[in-house]
């Protein structure tokens, strides 16, 4: 066996004879040494001539020379000379490998240590090698020069003798040639390389553009490649315009191929010439769309036509073949979505709906605003912000420039100048609002304040009252005559009064029962709210009416008190009052009953409303303003130009604090902005939509865009500014006539149901409350459609929140049936009569109601207090009420749709419709926990999947859309929880479990590593980062089959253990900080938990809380659960959470001092 020599210029091989003829065999190379000039420096002449040329004749056989004679050979010599043998090839080659063959049939030493040269003729000589004279070898040598370029090749020995069987120099031409000669050129290889050196082939055939044997044939057109094996594409102008070599298509491609070649169909998405232009919005997605022109073969996804469905819907439509025309959205009818006809920035008042095209369902002063105004007259908008003085004065009951201090003990009414009668208890006893004795009056005094003496005759038991107290001496004659004529008086006035009058109730006692309220005084042409004028107006007046419209003109504020008071009985105090309500809902009659019991129909004469020329400004047959106390206009050239379907309703201890009104109709919209600035309004409290159940309940009344001006008769109206709430709009508005301009705030709520009442009273109560914050000392107009029905409502729980803070008591129903004798019908139906009791209850009784963020640390301080009878704290007692009350509630409406609607009824009972489907069943975790059908989301269509997943939308402080509320997904789900990120376009999840519970099933959503795929949707985590609570993904996905890619960021709270109510307040703040900082557009947010309402529902209420107090600086934690609980009830479902509300709150605010100063 033969071991390998290393050189630094050659490389040597030892071989074996037997593997020769495979060197031989080589494509590659050419013997060039064969037949070419030899020369010996002396020839053996032994047997026959030993000459040079023998060494490359072909034949290397050195087994028996002295016969074969095909050996080349040196003389011998003594002493030792150097021999050498030498070929010259005659041109210059790539020497490639040389190959010295020596004897083989004797182990004479003719070959070992001979020295290899390697040069041209003109030397000198390139290389050389030396086989060591020590070798064991004397038979075979293999040297590879390193491509030398070469044409000589020497062998020198020192020695006796040098014998040379063949030598043969393998390698290439130069220059691309072949052949023996390299005389002959070659064709174009495979990859440029050399053809084989004696026939020119290619050994791996021809490259890019050539055929034939020896590759000098250019392909035919449309055929390219090596050996032209390989057919044009789709080349723009014909395939035979491709590049020979590698196909290109110079030109480009034609219609729905791309690529240098041409032979790649477009992508999905692709479409035209080289795939240059991007695919419509064609239905089920862009693999459905034509790959040459872009016709989309299903037609368009909603929102597009065409038939590239390139074109969007035309302004004002929507939906698949564009065939839907848009509702009434807030910012004009052509600007809803053109896919789904959503309208992004909210409804036109009237509608609702994700497309609103479903009708409505049936003060502070001193530094740093830190002082709250006292009880001034006319609210506190007479609370001047300086030092808090009240400029008209104070309510009853109070005294001081401030009116923070009640009147002294004996005292009572405005300014505290009147002296308390004879109470029961003592004179120092009555109330120190009006005077009244609860506790009833001493011996020999009687009426509400006691002040009234009376003498009862003998005879007839007629009681004679003296005013004043004691009577003596000649004063007492002086009575006694009084009594002689009172007595003739009144059998007289018995003997007058007609049968139908005395059964009515007709004494002097009871005359305010059928009377409007108070002050209506009534001056034509005046802007005077307390001098307006009743005169004119064509009223026939009955004596009784002229003594109840003098009652009514008094100027004496306490006569409210009286009217209020003098109504059914029904005062309940504020400490009984949530037990009250409570179980009066639990009576299915109670309510009903009472409601029935109210003044109905027309109380007062009206015939100004009758007037021919006024008949059409009533929106409503029978509902007419009242001649007494209607809103009288100033004339325009003629006395019945002055009337509208308006009518003042007063306040409590307020005179004509309100114009309760008829929505406008196109009759009275100009009448209606007349009324507003005729009277200074600042405030419009709207309480209607535009639409609602397909009708028309109010014609749009200001511009619709910012800075857009429109003109009502000579008011010029303003859209100075719109502010978009969850469920209401606030609008800046300005009116000028000629060079005069005023303000005015419209709050307008939205959330009224086409049906019923709102099912959270406290979205009502907050919406009260943003009104409140307004101070005026005008009147406030409050409108809905009729402008009794929910305009009773909302101005009774403005009364009855008034009469409770001041007298620690209410009077539902002698409210009720106080406005209703001001304005026909106020508060319409059983519906609103409850709900104004449980608004009333929420806007009194709980910490709910917004509490300024300033008080909010006293205010949980006090409710954090153990109750000393019940031994709870009383922040525990609230939530035990709250729950409490969830039940009643439905209890109560229940009770009252079975009554009145049985199509309501069966949309109470079918509320949870979808859910349980039968094939929805098994897409729901737990079958208590389901979305109702008016708040749950509906996706888009898709092949063998419906509508439905578990999930509902809650709103946020500003936004209705403001969360996804969903469970963790099931494995089956997880498809459709793509479909409603893709669906809403979801940019932010909010997950708070973890991604295993034992004995669940858990569909984790997101591939650990790399990519996925989920139906339709390919999702790859493309970025994972760990901070102290929480792990943030970002996830992408896209439709399989379409190129644009989307991403979501996945926030995982990781510090909220199993088994825990609540986690730890600030590693919550923590993630809820993160998270807002990382929202920047309108989209939802999904939330979800195990069970998609526990642990998402604190978040949901958390967040909302702090935007609330964010923007208006208070804290509503109670409103916001009830709104949130309306749309699914187990959010907080325990008392730790609703505590942790608190405490996390008053966590933010030591955090962020900013909200608690």
């Amino acid at each position: 066996m033969y071991t390998a020599v290393e050189t630094k210029l050659f490389e040597t091989v030892l071989i074996d004879s037997n593997i020769s003829s495979q060197l031989n065999d080589s494509n590659a190379t050419v013997n060039f040494a064969l037949k070419k000039p030899a020369v010996l420096s002396t020839t053996l002449n032994y047997i026959f001539k030993w000459t040079a040329e023998k060494a490359v004749d072909g034949n290397s056989d050195g087994s028996n020379p002295d016969t074969s004679r095909t050996c080349s050979a040196t003389y011998p010599t003594t002493p030792i000379k150097n021999h050498t043998w030498e070929v010259d090839i005659g041109f210059q080659i790539i020497v490639k490998t040389i190959t010295v063959y020596g004897r083989t049939d004797k182990s004479f030493d003719h070959l070992r240590g001979f020295k290899l040269y390697i040069g041209n003729v003109s030397r000198p000589w390139l290389y050389n090698q030396e086989i060591p004279s020590n070798s064991s070898s004397d038979t075979l040598y293999v040297f590879k020069p390193k491509d030398a370029i070469a044409s000589v090749i020497s062998l020198k020995k020192e020695g006796t003798i040098i014998v040379i069987c063949e030598v043969t120099v393998e390698g290439e031409c130069l220059g691309g040639n072949f052949s023996e000669y390299c005389n002959l050129t070659c064709g174009t290889c495979y990859a440029y390389q050399t053809c084989n050196q004696e026939n020119g082939t290619c050994p791996f055939g021809c490259d890019q553009g050539w055929k034939g044997t020896f590759c000098k044939e250019g392909c035919e057109r449309g055929l390219y490649g090596y050996n032209c094996h390989e057919t044009c594409g789709h080349c723009l102008y014909g395939n035979n315009s491709c590049s020979t070599s590698d196909g290109n298509c110079t030109k480009g491609c034609i219609a729905g191929w791309q690529g240098y070649q041409c032979k790649t169909g477009c992508d999905t998405g692709e479409y035209g010439y080289n795939c240059n232009e991007t695919c419509g919005n064609c239905l089920y997605g862009n693999a459905y769309c034509e790959t040459s022109y872009g016709h989309c073969k299903n037609g368009c996804m909603a929102g597009w036509q065409g038939e590239n469905c390139k074109t969007e819907c035309a302004a004002g439509t929507y939906g698949f073949t564009c065939n839907e025309t848009c509702g009434y959205c807030l910012n004009g009818n052509d600007v809803c979505l053109h896919n789904n006809g959503h309208c992004y920035g909210g409804c036109q008042a009237g509608w609702k709906g994700d497309t609103c095209k479903s009708g409505c369902d049936t003060g502070e002063y001193g530094y740093n605003c830190n002082e709250t105004c006292g009880n001034c007259l006319y609210r506190n908008a007479y609370c001047e912000t300086s030092y808090g003085h009240c400029n008209n004065g104070c309510m009853a009951g109070w005294k001081s420039d401030n009116c923070k201090t009640e009147c002294d003990a004996g005292t009572y009414g405005f300014t505290c100048n009147e002296t308390c009668g004879y109470c029961l208890n003592g004179n120092n006893s009555c109330l120190r609002m009006n005077g009244h004795c609860n506790d009833g009056c001493q011996a020999g005094w009687k009426g509400e304040t006691c002040n009234e003496a009376y003498v009862k005759l003998p005879e007839g038991g007629i009681e004679i009252s003296i005013l004043g107290g004691s009577v003596g001496g000649a004063i007492a004659v002086i009575v006694l005559s009084l009594i002689i004529v009172i007595i003739t008086f009144k059998i007289r006035r018995r003997q007058k009064i007609p049968a139908s009058d005395i059964a009515r109730g007709s004494d002097d006692r009871n005359v305010y029962e059928n009377s409007t309220s108070v002050g209506l005084k009534c001056v034509v042409d005046s802007v005077n709210v307390d001098g307006d004028s009743a005169k004119g107006n064509g009223t026939t007046s009955s004596p009784r009416d002229e003594k109840l419209t003098e009652e009514l003109h008094s100027d004496n504020p306490e006569t409210y008190y009286n009217l209020l008071n003098s109504l059914p009985r029904g005062m309940v105090s504020l400490s009984d009052l949530w037990d009250y309500v409570q179980e009066k809902c639990l009576d299915d009659k109670y309510f009903a009953e009472e409601f029935e019991a109210l003044p109905s129909g027309p109380q007062l004469p009206t015939d100004a409303a009758l007037l021919p020329e006024n008949r059409k400004k009533n929106r409503y047959k029978d509902l007419y303003a009242y001649d007494i106390n209607r809103v009288h206009l100033k004339p325009l050239g003629n006395d019945e130009s002055d009337y509208i379907n308006a009518s003042f309703v007063d306040g409590y201890s307020v005179h004509r604090m309100y114009i309760a009104s008829q929505g406008t109709t196109k009759q009275n919209i100009n009448d209606f902005w007349r009324m507003l600035w005729q009277y200074d309004v600042e405030k419009i409290v709207m309480l209607t939509g535009l639409f609602e159940g397909g009708k028309h309940k109010c014609e749009l009344y200001w511009p619709e865009g910012e800075g857009q001006t429109s003109t009502f008769g000579c008011v010029a109206v303003t859209l100075v500014d719109t502010d978009l709430f969850a469920d209401y709009v606030i609008r800046t508005l300005e009116m000028s006539v000629n060079n005069e301009s005023k303000r005015l705030t419209q709050f307008h709520y939205t959330a009224w149901p086409d049906k019923g009442v709102p099912r959270a009273t406290s979205s009502v109560v907050l919406f009260w409350n943003r009104v409140n914050r307004e101070p005026t000392n005008k009147p406030i107009v409050v409108h809905c459609s009729a402008g009794i029905g929910r305009t009773g409502a909302y101005i009774a729980l403005d009364i009855l929140v008034s009469q409770g803070r001041v007298e620690g008591n209410v009077n539902v129903s002698a409210c009720v049936s106080s406005i209703r004798r001001q304005r026909v019908n106020m508060v319409q139906t059983k519906e609103q009569y409850i709900f104004l009791h449980e608004t009333l209850v929420e806007a009194l009784m709980l910490s709910g109601t917004a509490t300024t963020s300033d008080k909010f640390p006293n205010v949980i301080q006090e409710l954090l207090e153990i109750d000393g009878e019940i031994g709870k704290p009383k922040l525990q007692l609230e939530y035990e009420r709250l729950r409490h009350e969830d039940v009643n509630h439905e209890t109560v409406y229940a009770s009252i749709s079975s009554d009145n609607d049985l199509d309501e009824a069966e949309s109470q009972q079918d509320e949870f419709a979808a859910a349980k489907k039968p094939e929805n069943i098994a897409k729901n975790r737990y079958d208590n926990i389901l979305p109702a059908d008016r708040h749950r989301v509906f996706l888009n269509s898709f092949p063998g999947r419906n509508d439905y997943i578990n999930a509902v939308v809650l709103p946020s402080h500003r936004r209705k859309q403001g969360f996804i509320m969903t469970q963790m997904p099931l494995t089956g789900t997880v498809i459709d929880f793509w479909r409603m990120i893709h669906d809403l376009e979801v940019n932010i999840i909010v997950m708070l479990n973890s991604e295993s519970y034992k004995g669940h099933d858990i569909g984790v959503y997101w591939p650990k590593t790399d990519a996925a795929r989920y139906g339709p949707f390919s999702v790859r985590l493309a970025k994972q980062e760990e901070g102290r609570n929480y792990i943030q993904r970002t996830l992408s996905f896209s439709v399989i089959g379409l190129q644009q890619e989307q991403f979501v960021t996945q926030f995982q709270f990781s510090n909220w253990p199993k088994h825990v109510e609540a986690p730890e307040s600030t590693a919550f703040l923590e993630i809820l900080d993160i998270i807002g900082s990382w929202q920047k557009d309108e989209k939802p947010i999904i939330v979800h938990c195990l069970n998609g309402a526990e642990r998402s529902g604190l978040y949901c209420v958390i967040s909302t809380v702090i935007e609330r107090l964010k923007r208006e600086k208070d804290v509503a934690i109670l409103q916001t659960i009830k709104r949130m609980r309306a749309i699914r009830h187990q959010i907080i479902p325990n008392y730790e959470q609703y505590r942790f509300c608190h405490e996390c709150i008053i966590e933010y605010m030591k955090t962020f001092e900013t909200y608690s100063n």
